[in-house]
């Protein structure tokens, strides 16, 4: 590999946007080191199905609810399924329940929804039989 040396420290060179053979062997020509763009990969779109939370964990949750339970024993219950903390976040941090700070953390987010309101909202998922709620 080349290095260019400007005042004592080593630069190397990268070549962006490379598209073509033709730009790839310019850049070669004029020392670069290193090389990114289209001509090597073209970037894959990826896509993830919505996974729903098990039927199971939101009954168990729903008999923790009805428990009345201490801020701890719900979120070590919720904890147990990440899609049901990932979907509350997105909940405590709608529109619907927003008061102006941003929703960061489960026990914020618990708090900011109320368990009379998780617990309206854990039938719903359980009803919908995994059915994408918004």
């Amino acid at each position: 590999m080349k290095a260019w040396q400007t005042g004592g420290v080593h630069v190397r060179l990268v070549a962006e946007k490379v598209e073509t053979v033709e730009d790839f062997k310019a850049a070669r020509k004029l020392g670069f080191d290193y090389f990114q763009g289209y001509f090597f990969a073209r970037p894959q779109v990826l896509s993830a199905r919505h996974t729903s939370p098990a039927r199971g964990l939101l009954i168990r949750l729903l008999s923790v609810l009805a428990s009345d339970p201490d801020m701890r024993k719900l979120e070590g219950e919720l904890k147990r399924n990440p899609d049901i903390v990932v979907q509350l976040m997105r909940l405590a941090n709608s529109s619907a329940f927003s008061r102006g700070k941003r929703v960061s953390s489960l026990r914020e987010a618990v708090a900011a929804t109320g368990t009379r309101q998780l617990t309206r909202w854990t039938q719903l998922l359980l009803y919908a039989e995994g059915r994408s709620l918004p």
